[in-house]
């Protein structure tokens, strides 16, 4: 830390004794055994790493020049992967930002616009309302004492906003208790934030009212795939965000706005290409998602190994010259 501050009781403040230990070797001793002390935590819910933890953990200590010689190479060494990491943390905000501008360019008719050129036939698009083409169906529960907490025959998941994407926490009622149930298939609106009107695909289970199904009312008139492309416009998403209104301390999507959101609808068969388009344009930034990922971990393996390397005596030269740790720390004793 650079800044002077106060710490609560879950912060340890470490004070050196600058005569044994310099305090970056402490820091970057600390960094290097930061696993390793994670599994020394003790407590259920929230483990924790005592004092006497952290006092009893043992450090190996090198001789003062040693330690000046391996923060000097550590700092010059880390400093390029820390730049590294900087500039890998840009990519998920590009990332988001062309998936964004996919969308937009495909809800607005610019992505396909080289498609209807080359075919003539009539694809004006049309206008019309949401709840024209498209129904939404709020959610719902049974009482809380209805739920379980582990799977059960006779039981179905119920989803919920806050662990749709997680197999920890799961709730399950009885499937005659479920009034709504959604597919893998099925295309739902997450009414409650943060993060507001999140558009969600491939849950399966009967849901709460945390949650609101889209469904196309005529397969002849939207497609379900396009439904689900459509929901994601930028546009849309910051109307429904900026109209949406407090309950119960939260916000939430109102139906009747998205109902009476007026769009313009391309035809069926163009429907069918800007889906294809999307998902061709979405699989490249996946692609590039999944290389960000290997580069992140690739770069905070190394830093480990690294630091590893600097304190198995591997980084820096050794002088014979220098005092030993153990002679210090022996004189030292004396003088006290």
């Amino acid at each position: 830390m650079t800044f002077p501050a106060a710490t609560n009781q879950a912060c340890a403040n470490v004070v050196p004794d600058t005569r044994l230990i310099e305090p970056q070797y402490l820091y970057f001793y600390l960094l290097s055994e930061r696993e390793a002390l994670i599994d020394k935590g003790q407590g259920g819910a929230q483990p924790n790493i005592s004092q006497q933890i952290v006092k009893a953990h043992d450090i190996l200590l090198a001789p003062l020049n040693e330690q000046r010689r391996i923060v000097w190479k550590l700092e010059k060494i880390l400093s390029r992967a820390d730049a590294a990491q900087e500039r890998l943390a840009t990519i998920p905000r590009l990332l988001k930002r062309f998936r964004q501008s996919v969308v937009a360019s495909a809800c607005s008719g610019r992505l396909t616009a080289d498609w209807r050129k080359k075919n003539r036939e009539n694809h004006a698009w049309e206008s019309c309302q949401l709840g024209s083409i498209c129904k939404f169906i709020g959610g719902s529960q049974p009482p809380k004492s209805q739920f379980i907490f582990e799977p059960k025959g006779g039981y179905i998941r119920l989803i919920q906003i806050r662990d749709y994407k997680s197999d920890r926490h799961l709730t399950f009622i009885p499937s005659q208790s479920a009034r709504r149930t959604c597919t893998k298939d099925d295309v739902m609106i997450g009414r409650y934030g943060p993060p507001l009107f999140q558009i969600l695909r491939g849950i399966e289970g009967a849901y709460n009212v945390a949650l609101m199904k889209a469904v196309p009312k005529s397969k002849e008139k939207l497609l379900n795939d396009f439904l689900y492309t459509r929901l994601q416009d930028p546009t849309l998403q910051a109307f429904i965000i900026n109209a949406s209104e407090r309950t119960v301390g939260q916000d939430g999507v109102r139906k009747d706005l998205l109902e009476e959101y007026e769009i313009d609808l391309p035809t069926l068969l163009e429907q069918q290409e800007i889906v294809c388009r999307v998902e061709l344009l979405f699989k490249t930034a996946d692609a590039l998602e999944a290389r960000y990922r290997t580069a992140k971990a690739h770069v905070e393996k190394l830093t480990q190994s690294i630091l590893a390397k600097a304190f198995r005596g591997e980084l820096v030269s050794q002088d014979p010259n220098d005092e030993p740790a153990s002679v210090l720390l022996e004189r030292i004793g004396e003088d006290s």
